[in-house]
């Protein structure tokens, strides 16, 4: 795979279960991949009527591809990836993963006001529905 095919390779919807450090349980949420570059994505998804949104910047290993979490700042707070899913993978906050047909990722959201909130995602490829005529 060339390095250019990375982010056309992960721009789409998916689906699956998102983990919430202040929440019980888990919900079950659409992720929206986009292509912003060869290597950058944007990854958006609602929780609780907030739109998060991030940029990552994507590397390949075997038919694997890593995501970096660029740090974010908003108003509300300080968005960053958090590592360690990936055993001898320091750096790495999220990614495809081959061989279970999906991505994962795994951020911090610390609030200025308010406790923090890690979010831990794993899904894959949104089926298309059935149109209803």
């Amino acid at each position: 795979m060339l390095i250019t095919q990375l982010s056309s390779k992960l721009a789409t919807h998916f689906i699956g279960d998102l983990v919430v450090s202040d929440a019980k349980g888990h919900v079950e949420v659409p992720v929206l991949i986009k292509s912003l570059s060869d290597i950058l994505i944007k990854v958006s998804f609602t929780y609780k009527d907030q739109l998060i949104s991030m940029r990552a910047i994507l590397s390949e290993e075997s038919n694997d591809i890593h995501m970096v979490m660029q740090e974010k700042v908003t108003e509300r707070y300080i968005l960053n990836g958090v590592s360690g899913f990936l055993c001898q993978k320091p750096n790495i906050h999220g990614g495809y993963i081959d061989q279970l047909k999906g991505i994962y990722f795994h951020i911090l959201l610390n609030h200025f006001s308010g406790p923090y909130q890690e979010f831990y995602f794993f899904g894959k490829i949104a089926e298309p529905k059935a149109m209803v005529l």
